[in-house]
C-alpha cells in the first residue's frame, strides 16, 4: 500500500485480548499528520517509556526465531505483559522484539 520509503519506521503491534487470543497489526509511521485516513488505516500509538529490548539481525531469513526472542522476554519480572509487545524494523537487516516495562508503583506518603 506504501512503497518502500527509508524515511518512515515499520512496526508490527501484538495486542493480546481476553482470553488470550493475539491480534497483529502490520504498521508504518506516519509520514503526515492525517496519512492513516487517507488509507482508510487504523491509527494506533505506541506508548512512551522503557522497554525490554533484544535485536533480531537478517530477520529475514530468521522470523521463526522472533516468538523465541519474545518468549524469553516475557520471562523478565520486568516485563509488563499487559501492554503490546512491539517489532520495531529498524532496516531490512535489524529489527528490535520490545517488551514495554512495569512503572514502579509510588508510595503514599
Amino acid at each position: 500500500m506504501l512503497g518502500t520509503n527509508n524515511e518512515r519506521s515499520y512496526y508490527g503491534i501484538v495486542i493480546m485480548g481476553e482470553k488470550g487470543q493475539m491480534q497483529y497489526y502490520a504498521t508504518a509511521a506516519e509520514t503526515y499528520e492525517g496519512e492513516a485516513g487517507k488509507y482508510n488505516c487504523k491509527r494506533l500509538t505506541i506508548e512512551k517509556g522503557k522497554y525490554l529490548a533484544e535485536s533480531l539481525f537478517d530477520w529475514q531469513n530468521n522470523i521463526a526465531c522472533i516468538k523465541d526472542i519474545f518468549n524469553e522476554l516475557i520471562r523478565d519480572k520486568r516485563a509488563d505483559t499487559t501492554k503490546p509487545a512491539v517489532e520495531w524494523y529498524r532496516n531490512n537487516k535489524e529489527m528490535l522484539c520490545m517488551l514495554p516495562t512495569v512503572r514502579p508503583k509510588t508510595e503514599k506518603t
